[in-house]
């Protein structure tokens, strides 16, 4: 029997493991140790903590501005922990298991499972850095959010799904945070103010994400292009909630709260500071200019998720297309 046009597509597709075997961080990349640094910058990127710019914290002491990064960092690492082994992790496997109605075939499932390892192992140096901070620093991590954005947005708009729908929803969420993280580490991996560990942590990790998201934009074009069309209806309608929702700055917000209370601010005053900085999100719109969500909807376009005329409708609501 001749192959169906989808087939050939799958059979298209050519496997990273040659590319994974020579540039894995887990293979190729030896432990970045803190203490070895002679004269480390700033821990994390001060413009990374939009708190930081605000007037009514530009004169504080170095010490208290080490706590603010410090605590910064251990959200950021623990954001990354959690999103790529509770998550991406979870969606890896089900792909590798074939336990979607679509087939994408033996090289996609293998590439699948290298992104396993690849996650794990960046869990486990985020972790690993966590504790080297703690270590060298005296500073201890305060309790830290146990949701992240995406596992927020993902439980907030897929609730409103059947439950047969919402292990396809999560693939393409996850096909769409992948995709921001990349280019979200790229944009942290650029910073030269801070310390050189941090930096070298994050290059690594940029590099096994860029190969991760060309994965899962092969996977999303595949997955998408199969999709039964209730489900493409379903699920393209929340596509820009999902967007909107994974912005919302709200987890930030509440952990930024908790840092300013530690030093020692009050109510108002923290109230003030947060909406000044944390001003940039509406519900229902999504802002035009936030590179992260252009981006996610520049690989909607590229995947051909967009063509569809629900999917238009709905960020046409939004007031996008």
């Amino acid at each position: 029997m001749p192959e169906t046009l989808n087939q050939m597509k799958s059979n298209s597709y050519v496997s990273m493991i040659p590319r994974w075997e020579k540039q894995a961080s887990v293979r190729s990349r030896p432990r970045r140790v803190l203490s070895e640094e002679s004269s480390p910058g700033w821990i994390f990127p001060p413009a990374r903590q939009p708190i930081l710019s605000h007037p009514g914290l530009t004169d504080i002491s170095d010490e208290a501005k080490n706590f603010i990064l410090a605590q910064s960092l251990f959200k950021y690492m623990n954001d990354i922990a959690r999103i790529e082994t509770e998550i991406i992790n979870n969606i890896a496997l089900r792909i590798f298991r074939k336990t979607y109605a679509v087939d994408f075939g033996e090289a996609m499932a293998l590439d699948a499972l290298s992104v396993v390892i690849d996650e794990s192992y960046h869990a486990y140096v985020a972790m690993d850095f966590m504790r080297q901070v703690k270590e060298l620093t005296g500073i201890e991590a305060l309790p830290l959010p146990s949701e992240t954005a995406l596992s927020a947005a993902i439980k907030e708009i897929g609730s409103s799904l059947p439950n047969g729908e919402v292990a396809n929803f999560e693939l393409i969420a996850v096909t769409l945070a992948e995709h921001a993280l990349t280019n979200d580490l790229i944009a942290v991996a650029k910073a030269r103010d801070v310390c050189r560990t941090f930096y070298n942590i994050m290059h690594d990790h940029v590099m096994d994400e860029g190969r991760h998201s060309l994965l899962f934009e092969s996977i999303l074009k595949l997955f998408w292009g199969r999709l039964e069309e209730d489900q493409k209806c379903l699920i393209g309608a929340l596509l820009p909630k999902l967007i909107n929702r994974y912005l919302a700055p709200w987890l930030q917000m509440e952990f930024d709260r908790s840092v300013l209370e530690s030093l020692g601010h009050e109510g108002m005053a923290i109230d003030r500071i947060l909406q000044d900085t944390h001003c940039n999100w509406t519900e229902g719109r999504i802002d035009k200019t936030n590179i992260i969500a252009r981006q996610m909807i520049d690989l909607l376009r590229r995947t051909e998720v967009m063509l569809h005329p629900v999917v238009r409708k709905a960020f046409a609501d939004y007031g996008i297309i």
